[in-house]
């Protein structure tokens, strides 16, 4: 293999070049020492990560094979970029990633790529080019918090709090769940109930039936894509599904799924290329389309999913196994999906859009809203209660008595004992109407607060 020392700069353009796979990894090209067959590298082996990611939350891109080579070890580097076309040659080199799988984070579409080589070699690039993987960032919700601001209010007294969320799910058309088929035996050495068929290599043996677990959805968006998410099992192994479909057409012919639903004729609703996993055990497994059997994904009959007879039908590649056959019965589950994938999540812990709230302090509330794709926001609001200067539980623009407790009556009539100018009697009638209760009136019948000579008595009885 060619070797370029010219510069540290030519060096990282070469890191992981574009035309690595085709002329570094044939089994012929070798390190400096064309003798050594200990050096060859065969394949890139294969990665994948998550379809859609939230903003700034940390995720793995994952091996799912390893480079295939006679070295004892290997050596890697990975790339990421923003373009929307990946090119290795203005990528960035993610710091510090000399291992076969990455955690990583981010804020807008990325493409990743882990490009290796035998390690003590020789080699002054990275020949083993893995496929570049598309992780696409989710959308947070929009939240606010009515009312945003309250005037203070006294210890005691209720304010209403509405948590408001916008693009939850506003790129969502329509949502469907996938439920198992029936595959019949005129074409399945293994007929059955399910919605994988899997076999062995070449096609052959009998098929293993994975069946659709209860949240196996798809969701199709209004940008010509559509997402499969859920769970998958088979005798006690749980497949984890997260399956991008692309380039939406409605018109034109595909596969001919004889073996599902046999009214599928063309023209067929269906997406030309799609890429994805299956995790089972914490190990991930790729799905691709079949190199050479055109586009298999068939999701409707005519032009639109408005037929009775729609369904979900695929023939497969990938890790996941290069002749798997999928059959799906699809139902409609818009409506309600949308209205109940919205979650909240208060402070308080109530999970209800709307909560009331009684504080006895200035208090701040927040509420957490999480949407359709799994993304969350989170807004807050403080609720400010007014002081209570006497320390009685009543704010001051509430305080009956203030300077005193309120709940303080020892006569029980009704008047705090701070504020009570008759506290020895239990009767607070005043019939002079003077603010002195008969039973404390030093002069009845008239104003007991009139003493014109000062001298101590009311004037009506000096």
């Amino acid at each position: 293999m060619t070797k370029f020392l010219h510069s540290i700069t030519v060096l990282f353009l070469l890191l992981c070049s574009a035309t690595g796979v085709a002329s570094g990894i044939d089994g012929t090209t070798k390190k400096n020492v064309e003798s050594d067959e200990s050096c060859d590298l065969y394949n890139a082996g294969e990665i994948t990560g998550p379809i859609i990611a939230c903003p700034d939350e940390t995720f793995d891109i994952k091996n799912v094979s390893l480079p295939s080579t006679n070295a004892a070890a290997l050596e890697y580097v990975w790339l990421r970029t923003t373009d929307a076309v990946p090119n290795a040659n203005t990528a960035d080199m993610v710091p510090n990633s000399n291992s076969a799988q990455i955690s990583a984070s981010i804020t807008q579409d990325t493409w990743f790529r882990r490009c290796s080589r035998p390690a003590n070699c020789g080699y002054t690039n990275y020949p083993g080019e893995s496929e570049w993987v598309l992780v696409k960032v989710g959308e947070e919700p929009t939240v606010d918090i009515t009312p945003s601001t309250t005037e203070e209010i006294c210890i005691g007294e209720e304010v209403t709090l509405t948590a408001n969320a916008e693009n939850t799910c506003s790129d969502i058309s329509s949502v469907y769940k996938i439920s198992d088929a029936v595959a019949p035996a005129s074409c399945f050495p293994t007929p059955g109930t399910g919605v994988v068929f899997q076999r062995g290599a070449g096609c052959a043996g009998s098929h293993t039936i994975w069946k659709a677990g209860n949240d196996l959805i798809l969701k199709v968006y209004n940008n010509g894509t559509a997402h499969i998410t859920g769970t998958i099992t088979n005798n006690g192994q749980i497949g984890e599904m997260d399956i991008m479909l692309t380039d939406y057409a409605s018109s034109g012919s595909t596969w001919n799924a004889t073996c599902y639903k046999n009214g599928i004729s063309g023209p067929e609703s269906y997406y030309t290329d799609f890429y994805g996993s299956i995790t089972i055990n914490g190990q991930a497994h790729t799905v691709r389309p079949k190199s050479n059997s055109g586009q298999h994904y068939i999701l409707a009959d005519g032009a639109s999913f408005d037929s009775a007879q729609y369904g979900l039908g695929a023939w497969t590649g990938g890790s996941f196994g290069g002749c798997t056959e999928w059959f799906g019965d699809l139902t409609d589950i818009t409506s309600s999906y949308l209205n109940n994938s919205v979650s909240y999540l208060w402070s308080t812990g109530d999970t209800s859009q709307t909560i009331t709230v009684s504080p006895t302090t200035t208090t701040t509330y927040s509420v957490n809203v999480t949407g359709c794709n799994g993304c969350s926001t989170t807004a807050q609001v403080t609720v400010n209660v007014e002081n209570d200067t006497d320390g009685d539980g009543i704010s001051d623009s509430c305080d009956t008595c203030e300077g005193s407790d309120d709940s303080a009556d020892a006569d029980g009539d009704g008047v705090p004992d701070g504020c009570d100018t008759c506290a020895a009697g239990d009767d607070n009638t005043d019939t002079d109407g003077d603010g002195v209760p008969d039973a404390c009136d030093a002069c009845e019948g008239s104003d007991d607060s009139a003493d014109a000579d000062g001298d101590g008595v009311p004037d009506g009885c000096d």
